[in-house]
């Protein structure tokens, strides 16, 4: 289990330095279409040499197309259309705050669509840690400036990750773990193609160099690629529920790399999050050791 758990923060450090990287791209010049557009071509290229290496089926049945082709509708297309359209408006910081706030909708969401159980320790796990991200990402318990566009465009990704996660919990039961990433993301790649085809002469002109590529490379093979993958392991082996309260580290992870890359001052409420969102999530998972001490 210890190997379930480091796969899924794992999984989190990958996603919180994402949105570092794809602010800088995106300031760099690339729209958010352009981006997402990059990260599911070249990631489902990835894909699909490591299925053809493990020789895992590619395959899908003709009565899941329909589910296969929703959960790529919501996530990476609108997922990401909100969030890095978001990243335009706001700060990478605020806009991982709002994303840490999904596990609180799925959970709910999950007990009503896929009748999964709701725990009061999830609920109040997943509330201890969005105190811990309000204090994380405020400025003298002030929270900062939010555009009202940005906050739109977030609240259309936490929908979104509600409907991925319950089209998601269906398929993980049916088909390997790789096998509906890589669809996943080439149906994604597919619906962004007529975007860019029209909207795409920024990806000639913006002047690529070592550092953007590199980034590049960072959010298709890791972000989009590996921690999709090792996000739907761990959502198979210990549920949807559980799976989304690490969410909440994103935006500790994300304050972390931006402090390291001087985007952010060093403050001992950042600290103190830390503490608060650790002890947030050991709650929300500790009924499950005490059941499995039995």
């Amino acid at each position: 289990m210890i190997g379930i758990y480091g796969a899924i923060i794992l999984t989190m450090i990958i996603w919180g330095s994402s949105f570092v990287f794809s602010k800088i791209l995106l300031t760099a010049g690339l729209l958010p279409h352009q981006l997402i557009f990059l990260r599911t071509l070249l990631g489902s290229i990835t894909l699909y040499f490591v299925i053809k290496i493990k020789k895992i089926p590619i395959k899908i049945e003709i009565k899941d197309y329909k589910n296969l082709l929703l959960l790529a509708l919501f996530e990476p297309f609108l997922y990401f259309i909100g969030e890095n359209g978001a990243l335009l408006y706001t700060s990478p910081t605020i806009v991982s705050l709002f994303i840490a706030i999904t596990p609180l909708f799925i959970q709910i969401s999950m007990f009503f669509l896929a009748k999964e159980p709701l725990k009061s320790n999830q609920l109040i796990g997943t509330l201890i840690t969005i105190f811990g991200i309000i204090i994380a990402t405020s400025n003298g318990f002030k929270l900062q400036e939010i555009n009202l566009k940005g906050v739109l465009l977030l609240f259309l990704s936490i929908i979104s990750a509600v409907f991925y996660n319950y089209y998601l919990s269906g398929l993980i039961k049916k088909y390997h773990t790789l096998q509906i990433v890589m669809w996943q993301i080439v149906i994604g790649a597919i619906y962004f193609l007529p975007i860019v085809i029209f909207r795409g002469q920024e990806l000639i002109t913006m002047q690529w160099n070592a550092e953007y590529i590199t980034y590049l490379l960072i959010l298709s093979l890791l972000a989009t690629g590996v921690a999709y993958s090792l996000y739907s392991i761990v959502l198979k082996r210990i549920g949807v529920n559980r799976t989304s309260i690490f969410a909440n580290l994103i935006p500790i992870i994300t304050l972390i790399i931006s402090l390291i890359m001087g985007t952010e001052k060093f403050h001992f409420l950042k600290v103190l999050s830390v503490i608060i969102v650790i002890f947030g999530i050991y709650i929300a998972q500790i009924n499950v050791k005490k059941k499995r001490g039995k």
